[in-house]
């Protein structure tokens, strides 16, 4: 009788002790699962701007240059471009981001191609803001300076892509 009570007594501490190293490993686990997830998505939104940013160069150089009688004008790149865009919020790529996140097209318009004085050079450029942060679609989580640690994970502010297209 005596070893059983002695038994059942090692078992009750034993299981205090595991739930003990579960409170201290538990917070780090989920920092790493919820970084691997945020940074997993942070990605995707990288690579959803840069494939949205080359798909609007190309529309901006496909657009056919042509008046209704067939006689040639010169390209509206811009035009093209930020019609293909706001075709990707409304019903493309883009909408796979939450409200709170905002996407810009910035026309960055014409230049001559470096070493020639011929060629022209179309560049545009994507910005999205409010993935991270304190109000972000994902919030970071602020562990207030522990061992030098602010918020967890540490998240780009704006994620950037461009696309240039050679016109001419």
């Amino acid at each position: 009788m005596n070893t059983r009570m002695r038994e059942s007594q090692a078992r009750r501490r034993q299981s205090g002790a595991a739930a003990i190293e579960f409170a201290f490993v538990f917070p780090l686990l989920f920092a790493l699962m919820y970084a691997t997830i945020v940074y997993g998505y942070v990605f995707f939104a990288q690579q959803t701007i840069n494939l949205v940013a080359q798909e609007c160069a190309k529309a901006a150089v496909a657009a056919a240059p042509y008046d209704s009688s067939g006689k040639p004008i010169p390209p509206d790149y811009a035009t093209a471009a930020t019609t293909y865009f706001n075709l990707a919020k409304k019903q493309g790529p883009l909408t796979l981001f939450p409200a709170g996140v905002t996407v810009d097209l910035v026309d960055k318009g014409l230049t001559l191609v470096p070493g020639t004085g011929n060629g022209q050079i179309y560049t545009l450029e994507i910005t999205l803001t409010g993935l991270t942060g304190k109000t972000g679609a994902f919030p970071t989580i602020s562990l207030g300076g522990i061992m030098g640690i602010h918020d967890v994970p540490p998240m780009p502010q704006t994620l950037t892509a461009s696309a240039s297209v050679r016109v001419s």
